[in-house]
C-alpha cells in the first residue's frame, strides 16, 4: 500500500492509499481529519495525486466512494471512466 499526504499536512491529518495493481493505480481510501473536513482538501488531495503520478504509465481507478465520484468527473486520460461507471473497480478489494 502507498500513500501520500497533501502538502502542508501531516500523514495522519490528510493522507489517501492507493495500490498497484496490474496496469492500474488504485486509489483505495482517503482520509481527512475531522478538525479539516468540509474545506475541500480531499479534492485537494486527489489533484495532488494525480499530479504525483503523471510519470507512472497506469491507468487510475479507485474503490474509495469519494474518490469514485471525484475521478468521473475530472478530465484525465489515464481515469478509466468505464471501470468506474460499471463498478467494476470493486472487483480490485481485497
Amino acid at each position: 500500500m502507498n500513500k501520500i499526504s497533501l502538502k502542508g499536512y501531516s500523514e495522519k491529518e490528510v493522507y489517501l492509499l492507493y495500490e498497484i495493481k496490474d496496469e492500474y493505480l488504485v486509489v483505495v481510501k482517503t482520509f481527512v481529519d475531522v478538525r479539516y473536513r468540509g474545506k475541500g482538501l480531499a479534492k485537494k488531495l486527489l489533484i495532488q495525486f494525480l499530479e504525483d503520478t503523471k510519470t507512472i504509465n497506469k491507468k487510475i481507478t479507485a474503490t474509495c466512494s469519494y474518490a469514485q465520484s471525484f475521478l468521473l468527473k475530472y478530465e484525465d486520460e489515464r481515469i478509466d471512466k468505464e471501470r468506474l461507471k460499471k463498478g467494476i473497480c470493486m472487483s480490485f478489494m481485497i
